[in-house]
């Protein structure tokens, strides 16, 4: 073998590792430095491309390098650690037509940590067959508990969610339907396609007015969800919402890009009047589809900061209000007088505000207190 054929050789073998460690660790700046190394083989191979291609693959390196370096020196900015089973690593989701992501079946790992390397969560989420959290042993349930990663348990181990302490504490068999980035849009879609729900139960609503920028398609996440607009004062299921497309997915794992997203992106995306009438749509529609069950709706409400409703006409004592013209048990779960004044044992960490396990301690009382009050009644 000569010498040229042996550095294509390696130069082959390094990049087919670096591309099988970017795709099994989803760590962008792996992904640079296996590119890189691809079109070095390319400029190797061919005299006549290694002239254009040398500023291109110097670009690369010198965004790998900023890529791995950023977390270290922007404190906004935090490292996931990727175990094996991780929710960061390849198998965690997969796509439902119509639906969106949804978590596979098994034990997977999520730990995350700051750029000083401080351990912010290290925990691990049990998921079941259907997809959903498996946080209490019941197999069989009459209240259903919807939202996003609060009602998830984000950053908690399963014996630290809202379903876990009401089972644990007010035997309270309830399903887990939150899963991270979901909004109320999702609960609807479930609500009305899911027909193992059972009649004469409970429906909860673990809910705060940013679940608004979900439902409108505004944030990335929600990419591929369902969609739903107001048409002639009905609400309509129309397609789902743009984005969630293979470079989008690729792009979202870079540290640069979201340092951008925080600057001149999330800033910029504020909720408007529009948004928030849709979410009321959603939210009389769920209201709806329950009654029809014969059931009961309670909405666990969770205030926004005054900045987040700024562009709007609304305040959450008026949300509040709208939300008890639509089911007579909307409960106050903010914890505090407002969100910013949120004492810090109810959240995760300060660089992730996530509800701790204390805070759904409380939650879980709260909403128990509220589904005894409707069982007395």
């Amino acid at each position: 073998m000569t010498l040229i054929n042996l550095i294509k050789t390696s130069f082959i073998f390094f990049s087919c590792i670096f591309f099988y460690l970017a795709w099994s660790s989803r760590v962008f700046y792996i992904l640079l430095i296996a590119t890189s190394i691809f079109f070095i083989l390319l400029s190797v191979s061919f005299s006549k491309l290694r002239s254009p291609l040398l500023p291109f693959i110097s670009s690369l390196i010198m965004l790998a390098i900023i890529e791995f370096t950023l977390p270290f020196w922007h404190s906004s900015i935090d490292t996931t650690i990727c175990d094996s089973g991780s929710v960061c690593v390849g198998g965690y989701s997969k796509f439902i037509p119509r639906f969106g992501f949804i978590p596979t079946k098994g034990t997977h790992s999520s730990r995350k940590i700051t750029s000083s390397g401080e351990v912010i969560y290290d925990v691990i989420y049990t998921i079941g067959d259907d997809g959903y959290r498996k946080d209490n042993t019941s197999e069989f349930y009459n209240v259903y508990i919807y939202g996003g990663s609060y009602t998830f348990g984000e950053g908690l181990n399963d014996n630290e969610t809202i379903s876990y302490y009401l089972a644990k504490n007010y035997n309270i068999n309830s399903k887990n339907y939150g899963i991270h980035g979901y909004g109320l849009h999702q609960a609807l879609f479930t609500l009305g396609s899911k027909v193992e729900i059972t009649d004469n139960g409970i429906n909860i609503l673990l809910t705060f007015p940013l679940h608004s920028l979900r439902s409108s398609c505004k944030v990335g996440y929600s990419a591929k969800s369902p969609r739903y607009i107001i048409q002639d004062e009905s609400l309509k299921l129309h397609g789902v919402c743009p984005g969630g497309g293979i470079f989008s997915r690729i792009i979202s794992k870079s540290k640069i890009v979201e340092l951008i997203k925080q600057i001149f992106i999330y800033k910029n995306i504020k909720i408007t009047d529009e948004d928030i009438n849709l979410y009321f749509k959603i939210i009389e529609e769920i209201a709806k589809l329950t009654k029809q069950k014969n059931s009961k709706l309670i909405i666990a409400y969770i205030d926004a900061t005054d900045e987040q409703l700024t562009d709007t006409s609304w305040t959450n004592k008026l949300i509040f209000e709208r939300m008890e013209s639509i089911t007579n048990t909307v409960i106050d779960t903010t914890l505090a007088d407002s969100f910013e004044e949120l004492p810090n044992h109810l959240y995760i960490h300060e660089l992730d505000k996530h509800p701790s396990a204390k805070a759904n301690k409380e939650r879980a009382r709260l909403i128990s207190n509220a589904i005894r009050k409707i069982n007395l009644n």
